[in-house]
């Protein structure tokens, strides 16, 4: 009865949906893919270190994420970003598998001596053209992305930097039906006009405040249009229009929110307005997720994860009291300094967008350094230096001896300052493989103590206690190899003190610091991941994520968490309702979802549905087990009507059929019979009867068919041996004659745990009944109960599942 009123409820609110009828308006078609594969959405928090969501999440600022993983099961796992630590690099490894994919947000195109930058439409392009074709399939095909670098092979893409341009969504529709669209979405439409009013208030009083401190006007006041625009507006728009992408059922969603790493760029990571735009994050990331799990077309695993973190940097400016270029220009002896237009405009558009980026172009200049003159003469040519951040690339306009780069680094880090100095150490080959670390490349890291070669010597360079020293060493390594990166890389890391940064700005991001290497993710307990090293790259997501679209064959290659203790089983029971959910679809993939979360040993089920002949499986155990890649048996008892449902034992444990049967019923009664399924496990050579049944659902039929598996046949056999777990749905309260019989012989496991409050399995949303038990014999000892009412688990069934871990004498 409760499953068919949600049912009901799921559909009137289908028919008054906000997302449905945008659609309808707007003429967006649904997705074409089939509605039984998985879909993925994946939300982007840009620049949110893991150390700052942990302390966003302990001061109440982000409550859904923490109430994702108190109560939905979500697991938080370390990132290691990657070197470059910025978006297009860790975006090309998620999307396109290609690591190190540019050697720093802003370089020189060597292929065209262009100066190229990943917000401009035209070089991120170019990189993302080429990833396509020396880099693997799009992780993002089929799908849609919002305010990324890359469109990561999307079918539509919305604010991503190598398509900027009109969006889809209005390409396909004509102007005024949006008018209807935003009356139907009038409390959004209301919600972002106020939101917008009242973060301009804060903006101009926070931009004031700033200019004030900081004694920089134009930058603080240019700083309300980003906040406003990137922090709110194109933050609601995306939660809008996502919303919408997975009500049409798109197999693959991924949005980015940018407002945090645009206000810690300004402000710095740990700010109080930083963290304060991670409340409105929070928000979207809560409307997004439940519009996901309310599609009506397709299941979704939703994630949350951030490309890289930031760091907390005073400017080379503050401290050396003059810009990066500046000191270059004179230590080389530059009369004076002529920047491109070009350079100077694409910086201004930068720093509107947070990035406070500088492009000097030093060209035509008459030297005064005769000395340096003599020892560089190449420079007299044009010199070209790229900074964004704390990563600087500088590009003489030929090439060098090795004595010349030498005496040129220990220039830069005795005279200028600069904490590191890199210059790749020539190899013959320096193209972009996309396949990572080339084995026998080397780079030399000058600084103040010396000069070290990488990536052996990392430790003096990096900091010895770097959480990613080898790969990260490697990975500067390989940016220094990079086929556009310069000459000499600079960067302003210091493993002791806070680091510089070139740009004007107090967070930053690109270089090899602790917190900037450092991001996260927040992913489902049963995501595919590969066996654990500590953390993750998004190499790994990637994978992952393929195999969540099943776009990956096997389960094999993936990770299952080694049990710690040798005699410890767990156990799970679980009526799946015919995999009919609550939303009154059905889905063995769901249920198989439900088992692979809570990784037990042994599942007990009830209620498998049987499938007509000639269907690819026999019944809805064999389904779930296929799915699983688990052993299995089943027995199928006849029903009333003609869906027929059964029992069934899956295990990972070795497991051998003991006895299948019918249970008794009362005479001159059409009822539905009932059975029990009795399976042999062997955990670590010991043998562990389990038994699984279906008790009937009257009074006096359920104490017939307790005091028959009590008996001799089955419980009371000459041949049974214990330990025993007598397991499944019983229909019976503990204050029935039945439950008070069995419980006679054997004790339940939620009442034999201290400190437990016994927990109620139906119905999945209201979990007002406890019928559902596992009975276990004298010896076996419960250390653990879980009846998880997860999002998913009070969706997927009318029951609840149990899961008791136990020790096993």
């Amino acid at each position: 009865m409760i499953q068919v009123l949600e049912t009901g409820l799921r559909r009137l609110r289908l028919l008054v949906s906000r997302s449905e009828w945008s659609l309808r308006f707007l003429k967006l078609d649904p997705s074409e893919l089939p509605e039984s594969q998985k879909g993925l959405l994946i939300i982007q928090i840009d620049g949110l270190a893991r150390s700052q969501l942990e302390k966003a999440i302990k001061a109440g600022r982000m409550p859904f994420l923490r109430r994702l993983l108190k109560r939905e099961g979500y697991s938080l796992h370390t990132v290691y970003s990657g070197m470059p630590s910025s978006t297009p690099a860790a975006q090309a490894e998620l999307f396109y598998g290609v690591k190190g994919a540019v050697p720093s947000f802003s370089f020189r195109d060597n292929d065209t001596g262009r100066f190229s930058a990943m917000l401009h439409p035209e070089a991120a392009r170019k990189v993302e053209n080429h990833m396509e074709k020396e880099g693997e399939s799009p992780l993002l095909r089929d799908g849609c992305s919002y305010m990324n670098i890359f469109t990561g092979g999307a079918k539509e893409s919305h604010f991503c930097a190598s398509s900027l341009g009109a969006a889809d969504i209005w390409k396909q529709t004509r102007f005024w039906r949006f008018f209807p669209v935003l009356l139907w979405n009038l409390r959004s439409v209301v919600r972002l006009v106020t939101l917008l009013f009242v973060e301009i208030f804060i903006a101009l009083y926070d931009s004031v405040r700033g200019a004030i401190k900081l004694g920089e006007y134009r930058r603080e006041f240019i700083f309300v249009f980003t906040r406003v625009i990137v922090a709110v507006g194109l933050r609601e728009l995306v939660a809008i229009f996502g919303s919408m992408d997975v009500t049409r059922g798109m197999p693959i969603v991924h949005a980015n929110f940018c407002g945090y790493d645009e206000q810690s760029h300004r402000r710095g990571p740990s700010s109080r307005f930083a963290q304060f735009t991670l409340r409105g994050i929070d928000g979207a990331i809560k409307r997004l997720w439940h519009a996901a799990h309310r599609s009506p077309r397709r299941d979704y695993d939703i994630w949350i994860l951030s490309d890289h973190g930031q760091e907390t940097v005073t400017s080379y400016y503050r401290e050396k009291g003059k810009s990066l270029h500046e000191a270059i220009s004179e230590l080389l002896g530059l009369e004076e300094i002529i920047p491109t237009k070009t350079g100077r405009n694409q910086g201004g558009e930068m720093m509107t967008l947070g990035g406070n980026f500088e492009s000097y172009l030093l060209k035509g200049f008459r030297w005064m350094n005769k000395e340096l003159v003599a020892a560089f003469p190449i420079l007299q040519k044009e010199v070209l230096v790229t900074s964004m951040g704390p990563v600087g690339q500088l590009y003489p306009p030929g090439p060098l001896s090795a004595e010349q780069r030498e005496a040129m680094a220990e220039k830069l880090v005795a005279e200028l300052g600069i904490p590191i100095v890199l210059t790749a150490v020539p190899t013959e080959n320096n193209d972009l493989s996309g396949e990572g670390t080339t084995p026998g490349r080397k780079a030399l890291a000058y600084t103040a103590s010396g000069r070290y070669l990488l990536p052996e010597e990392a430790a003096p360079v990096l900091g010895e206690k770097h959480p990613f020293l080898e790969e990260c060493a490697r990975d500067f390594v390989d940016i220094c190899h990079h086929p556009n990166a310069g000459v000499f890389v600079l960067s302003g890391w210091r493993p002791r003190g806070r680091s510089l940064t070139f740009g004007f700005e107090n967070g930053s991001h690109g270089g090899p610091g602790y917190e900037e290497t450092r991001a996260f993710a927040l992913l489902p307990g049963n995501a595919p991941l590969p066996a654990y090293k500590g953390y993750l790259r998004h190499s790994d997501l990637r994978e992952a994520a393929f195999h969540v679209r099943g776009r990956r064959s096997t389960l094999l290659d993936y990770r299952r968490k080694v049990r710690l203790a040798e005699k410890t089983l767990r156990v799970m029971t679980y009526n799946i309702h015919g995999c009919v959910g609550m939303d009154g679809r059905v889905s063995a993939e769901r249920i198989a979802e439900v088992i692979d979360h809570y990784e037990p040993d042994v599942i007990a089920l009830q209620e498998s549905k049987s499938y007509p002949t000639g269907h690819r499986y026999q019944n809805q155990a064999e389904e779930i087990a296929h799915i699983l890649i688990q052993r299995f048996h089943f027995h199928l008892t006849p029903q009333v009507e003609q869906d027929d449902y059964g029992n069934a034992i899956l295990s990972t444990l070795p497991m051998r059929l003991r006895k299948r049967g019918h249970l008794p019923t009362l005479q001159n009664r059409n009822l539905e019979e009932r059975g029990a399924l009795w399976a042999e496990v062997t955990l670590h050579g010991q043998k562990l009867q389990f038994i699984n049944t279906h008790l009937g659902l009257f009074s006096q039929e359920r104490m017939l068919q307790a005091q028959h598996l009590l008996g001799k046949e089955w419980l009371s056999s000459d041949d049974f041996e214990e330990p025993v777990i007598l397991c499944g749905d019983f229909n019976a309260f503990p204050w029935s004659a039945a439950y008070k019989k069995l419980a006679q012989r054997l004790y339940e496991a939620q009442e034999n745990m201290a400190w437990h409050k016994p927990l109620g399995t139906l119905w999945g949303r209201y979990p007002v009944s406890r019928i559902d038990h596992v009975f276990c014999s004298v010896g076996i000892e419960t250390l653990k109960i879980e009846v998880p009412r997860t999002q998913l688990t009070r969706l997927a069934s009318d029951h609840l599942p149990i899961i008791a871990e136990l020790t096993i004498p």
